[in-house]
């Protein structure tokens, strides 16, 4: 999917938390337990020379104290070391230290530190207490304002809840019996400069200081290294730098690694959802849970942050819960989640089957004037945090006015009107990983054709006469039946992928129209922005916009990728396929080639510069497989360029390589892509998966190129050379030498 950046205002607001009973549960006061946290002045010790080893990373305190926080229902879960003492890590893997390396130029990173500050719930309290005597000591306030600064790194904005991003915390914390947790904050800052803000002018020297590092137990790549993030929106969010698996899950046999490290699964998704005049949601939802770990105490959901929870049911049961809620008028992130708590019960511990019933209302839609954007496109329902895509079945009703039109995920099982209000009932016949819907003043365009499933195309007309007034005035034109014209390309982009890789399973496609998002697709829904509605520009980006997300419905939703690793598997392979559609279909190599020109000029000129290099600001892209955790504060955008763009290149490169030169037929290409589809369809594939089909299909083992391509990230540099003889036949011979550098 494609987004556009939107700029929107920021204001600090209150954020205030909602529990299943009026006192505190244990979740909401492990929280902030944890945000308050205090050295407890009984249990300090001196240390000098004490080493401790976890996974890849070792830390050596030097010389100094540690002090114990006090605990938390008689637990320890928190420490800060004052005084000296490096951290060290070497990253197990090529690929991850060639990374580290882009960043730091070491493929070995060796930091100084004079504060460390640690949560767990591992053998980490025990190894101090085994190797060190903790006694009374004063508590100078230096200590408890380091605690604070630490701490600023775990919180939310408004320093109430602990961030999405570090929901793992708590989640192991609440957790005591699943696998253990160990996070480490590692800086030689002090209080005041480690929770200070970061200029532009500044950004550099944070590059390295802070580092965290973290081992999460609910991970698959569960080690992580990570820096804070200088160019965020939130001035204490990190990025990621090192991702791996921990020593004692690589090192098993592929056939005995867990396929996940999930708690639970969810099965099945039932709600009832009501949209107001004003359209603000009010849901009951139930879902249907099962257990993996059958200790889990507290579920862990996602749902989007201006949502209210009113109550949760658990088998019948009232249950505790905890969610925080903003209630801010001012729309901050189209795409701002936040974590949802809820205590589990015996039935569910005991392995079976569990219905959770959850009460909830807020905003998820802006209006501007006759205008909608849905800033939850998913998360309008709880989501469980999980580390593969997982699928599930969804019956979900709406009710809202009668004059807003509805299309949605899945099949219309019925709908009727009554005194002005509207009731669909929306099911999904196979299970899917996730459901949306778009609402608005449409109307409606169908396209019927016998080849394809039915297409309905939903604009919203109205505001594209203004529109179109406006533009008129600098002298843009507008288009004319452009339903018609966004409708044939999403009915002919269809067709084409139909033809090259065999039918899906969606029975009818919506297509309908938002001032959000670039473009965005799910099963059986696709999101196109306004302006795809309002002319078809003559550079075929139109083109490429709209097929590209035809063709989720078969790269993405057909075929899902697997992990972060896997992406380009959805969006390179939705890219090529639109870039094919308007070479192929369109009958139009122009277009096609130019696109395939840019893409390859901002590959190989990214960061590249004299001004970049010279400010230092050159460093290097990572490699495709690296997926999402290439785009950082210094390396901005570079999950397009290589998802994308790169990505599109690594399958025309394939497409070439198994052309027939004597014919120009490229049937090979064609019947290695429909083969991959057809074996995959339905479930997940990795970048190996495609890898086995490439191999298949060239008849050699192509490690090569996938090594050159997708886990490399040095661009070759080809030399090409000729020399022609004539012979005494009267003929010529012609020499050909290529040179490959980098």
């Amino acid at each position: 999917m494609k987004r556009l950046l939107l700029l929107v205002l920021f204001i600090p607001c209150a954020l205030s938390a909602q529990t299943g009973q009026s006192s505190k549960n244990l979740a909401e006061a492990l929280t902030a337990h944890l945000l308050h946290l205090e050295a407890d002045p009984n249990q300090v010790a001196s240390i000098a020379n004490f080493s401790f080893t976890r996974d890849a990373g070792t830390f050596n305190l030097k010389n100094g104290k540690i002090y114990l926080t006090k605990p938390f229902h008689d637990k320890v879960v928190a420490a800060i070391f004052i005084g000296e003492g490096t951290f060290s890590m070497t990253p197990p893997t090529q690929i991850e230290r060639e990374h580290l390396a882009r960043f730091y130029k070491t493929q070995s990173l060796e930091k100084k530190f004079t504060s460390l500050f640690l949560i767990f719930n591992d053998s980490t309290l025990t190894e101090f207490q085994l190797k060190n005597t903790f006694s009374i000591a004063e508590i100078s306030s230096e200590v408890n304002d380091l605690l604070k600064a630490h701490c600023r790194y775990i919180a939310d904005k408004d320093y109430e809840c602990l961030s999405d991003d570090n929901s793992e915390i708590l989640n192991a914390l609440l957790n005591l019996k699943h696998s253990p947790l160990f996070y480490a904050s590692i800086t030689d800052r002090t209080s005041g400069s480690l929770s200070g803000s970061i200029s532009p002018l500044s950004a550099t020297s944070w590059s390295s200081d802070p580092l965290f590092f973290e081992i999460n137990p609910y991970d698959v790549e569960n080690v992580t290294l990570m820096r804070r993030n200088a160019n965020g929106k939130f001035q204490f969010s990190k990025e990621i730098i090192s991702m791996f698996s921990e020593k004692s899950y690589s090192s098993l046999p592929i056939y005995l690694r867990s396929q996940h490290k999930d708690m639970f699964r969810v099965n099945r998704y039932t709600a009832n959802c009501r949209l107001g005049k004003d359209i603000e949601l009010d849901a009951v939802t139930e879902i249907e849970v099962e257990p993996y770990k059958s200790e889990t105490e507290w579920l862990y959901f996602y749902l989007f942050y201006k949502l209210k929870v009113d109550s949760v049911l658990f088998n019948g049961q009232r249950a505790s819960f905890y969610k925080p809620y903003e209630s801010s008028e001012i729309w901050e992130d189209s795409y701002e989640r936040t974590s949802c708590w809820i205590q589990s019960d015996d039935l569910f511990k005991s392995g079976s089957k569990s219905i959770i019933k959850i009460f909830y209302k807020g905003e998820i839609i802006e209006r501007i004037d006759n205008d909608f954007l849905i800033r939850a496109s998913t998360s309008w329902l709880p989501l469980a945090y999980t580390t593969y895509p997982t699928t599930k079945m969804y019956d979900i009703t709406f009710i809202y006015p009668s004059h807003y039109k509805l299309a949605c995920t899945g099949s219309k099982k019925s709908e009727n009107t009554n005194k002005g209000w509207t009731t669909s009932q929306w099911v999904t016949k196979n299970p899917l990983p996730s459901f949306s819907f778009n609402i608005g003043f449409f109307r409606s365009y169908k396209i019927k054709n016998e080849r394809i499933p039915e297409i309905e195309i939903n604009m919203s007309e109205a505001d594209h006469l203004e529109i179109g007034a406006e533009l008129v005035k600098e002298g843009i034109g507008t288009g004319k039946d452009m339903e018609k014209q966004v409708g044939a390309d999403i009915a002919n982009s269809y067709s084409f992928f139909q033809d090259m890789l065999g039918p899906n399973m969606v029975d009818k496609l919506y297509v309908t129209e938002t001032f959000g998002q670039y473009g965005v697709s799910f099963w059986g829904l696709i999101n196109l922005h306004w302006s795809t509605f309002q002319r078809t520009d003559e550079s075929g980006d139109d083109e490429l916009l709209r097929s590209h997300e035809v063709a989720h419905q078969w790269w993405g939703y057909g075929v899902t990728h697997r992990t972060y690793h896997d992406r380009w598997l959805s969006e390179a392979f939705a890219e090529y396929f639109g870039l094919w559609y308007t070479q192929i279909a369109l009958n139009d190599n122009k277009k096609f080639f130019k696109f395939l020109n840019d893409y390859r000029e901002h590959i190989v000129e990214n960061r590249n510069s004299l001004f970049e290099k010279l400010i230092g600001a050159d460093q290097e892209a990572g490699p495709i497989w690296l997926g999402t955790r290439t785009r950082t504060s210094t390396t901005e955008g570079d999950d397009d360029l290589l998802i994308y763009e790169k990505g599109a290149w690594v399958l025309h490169m394939l497409r070439n390589l198994m052309l027939d030169l004597n014919t120009m037929n490229d049937d090979r290409f064609k019947k290695m892509m429909r083969d991959f589809y057809q074996t995959y369809a339905g479930q997940t594939a990795a970048t190996e998966d495609f890898k086995l089909v490439t191999d298949k299909h060239f008849g050699s083992d192509m490690s090569w190129f996938f090594d050159q391509w997708i886990y490399g990230s040095d661009i070759p540099k080809y030399i090409f050379s000729y020399r022609v003889i004539p012979t005494k036949e009267g003929k010529f011979k012609v020499y050909c030498r290529a040179e490959q550098k980098n």
